[in-house]
């Protein structure tokens, strides 16, 4: 039996489940206590009492259960699920179904990483620029001042970066820095040829391939 679309205040009504409830002035249908009748509510716990339409109730409680001693935040996904997020995790651990943008430190890597939409990513740990004179193979949050003075160098980037990964080369001094995507393309491109003097490239390894900026120096 439907609900009555317009009672008064002081109405009440019995269900299809054989429940009683009373039109309350506060716009809510309440379950009407009955010495042992009725639905069973979680002790201590602030909720709402849903109904379908039916007849049919059901609990939601107003909050998200939050676990002891941890790090973390509650969320509004904008339709009115609240979720607690925590801000730290092993891989094993990772958020079940993480939302876009998503951080935390992970405690296996010791990084912070974040989920891209289809992986989670991290930055790599920057390292101290260096200044190579020969060919080399760059490795992620390297900074690389190439010393072209003695000829042509050849900069191998990395051959599996992690999305976020980040490497930077320039050139410094009258022959080319020519960097090899090594299987990723640059800008679109298998190869990236720094061809002026003071110039370089600041990559970021994302959807697939290093984005490039291209910078003067000096």
């Amino acid at each position: 039996m439907a609900f009555p679309t317009a009672p008064a205040v002081g109405t009440q009504h019995t269900a299809a489940n054989g429940r009683a409830y009373e039109y309350t002035a506060d716009g809510a249908w309440r379950l009407v206590a009955t010495g042992g009748g009725g639905a069973t509510l979680p002790p201590d716990a602030a909720g709402t009492l849903t109904n379908d339409g039916a007849g049919n109730l059901t609990w939601v409680a107003s909050a998200a259960a939050l676990p002891a001693d941890s790090e973390g935040y509650l969320r509004n996904d904008g339709a009115g699920n609240v979720t607690w997020e925590p801000t730290s995790w092993a891989t094993a651990a990772r958020p079940a179904s993480p939302y876009v943008g998503q951080e935390g430190f992970n405690t296996d890597l010791g990084k912070s990483e974040w989920w891209d939409g289809a992986a989670w990513a991290t930055s790599a740990t920057p390292q101290a620029p260096t200044n190579p004179a020969a060919d080399f193979t760059a490795a992620a949050g390297g900074e690389y001042w190439c010393d072209t003075s003695g000829g042509a160098i050849n900069a191998t980037m990395p051959a599996a970066p992690a999305v976020g990964d980040k490497t930077a080369v320039y050139r410094l001094g009258a022959n080319d820095v020519v960097i090899v995507g090594n299987g990723n393309t640059i800008a679109g491109a298998a190869t990236f040829t720094l061809d002026v003097d003071e110039t370089g490239i600041e990559m970021t390894f994302i959807a697939g391939q290093w984005q490039a900026v291209e910078r003067v120096v000096g």
